[in-house]
């Protein structure tokens, strides 16, 4: 299963929930991207998250207020690595509002090694 909407797009590669955001603009739909998260993650293979963040803009409320809901339901759901991927300060902001005792978080700015690290 995935699910795409104004410039993102989410799947299942394994055990990884992947969701990439290429603009903030995104985060104007995130009753869409918390319900297909949600979905994503009920998977039983399912452990961990990858957000990869291609933003031109800092993250706004929105996205971090999303990120930091999106943590407490995957606790729930067995999730138990969470990486942010970006160039900017997105993965540092993101990091911060995702940290929780349950989840091993790191933040990166390689898409792959991000995915190797969520898949070990």
């Amino acid at each position: 299963m995935s699910a795409s909407g104004t410039e993102w797009e989410m799947y299942v590669e394994g055990n990884v929930v992947v969701a990439a955001f290429t603009d903030r603009a995104a985060f104007e739909e995130i009753e869409q991207i918390e319900r297909s998260f949600h979905e994503l993650i009920q998977r039983p293979a399912v452990t961990a998250h990858v957000a990869h963040m291609d933003l031109d803009n800092p993250p706004g409320n929105k996205m971090l207020d999303g990120a930091a809901d999106a943590a407490d339901h995957g606790v729930e759901h067995g999730l138990e690595k969470w990486a942010a991927v970006a160039d900017g300060i997105e993965r540092m902001a993101v990091k911060k509002r995702v940290d929780r005792p349950e989840l091993d978080v790191i933040k990166e700015t390689d898409f792959e090694a991000a995915m190797e690290w969520a898949r070990d």
